[in-house]
């Protein structure tokens, strides 16, 4: 999700602990990795050899199209969940150009001159 001061993303990370994640932005880029434990390795000591549940490492990267506030990042992971607010940096958020008929500067009359 996108809004003009924010990016906000969710993950649904079910089974990975808080301890097995990294997050970090690099070059406007956001990376997630991570790491499901195999907690299943009893089952074979019971003589059951067949699951399905996935485990195993993960990684997602996610290129952002403006600069962002790295210090105002914000996490909440909880029953499975993971949820980002990063902000937008200030500069990249845009500014409105008023239009005028009256250049204020002489650089603008030098550069449109008509040739005489």
């Amino acid at each position: 999700h996108e809004t003009n001061d924010y990016y906000f993303f969710s993950f649904d990370i079910p089974g990975v602990k808080k301890e097995d994640l990294q997050i970090e932005i690099n070059d406007n880029t956001l990376h997630i990795a991570g790491e499901k434990r195999n907690d299943y390795e009893d089952l074979k000591k019971e003589g059951k050899h067949f699951h399905e549940k996935y485990y195993g490492q993960f990684s997602r990267a996610f290129s952002l199209p403006t600069a962002v506030k790295e210090e105002g990042i914000e996490t909440n992971f909880k029953n499975g969940v993971l949820e980002l607010l990063i902000p937008k940096q200030k500069s990249s958020l845009g500014k409105k150009i008023p239009i005028t008929d009256q250049p204020k500067g002489k650089l603008f009359s030098k550069l449109t001159k008509k040739a005489s």
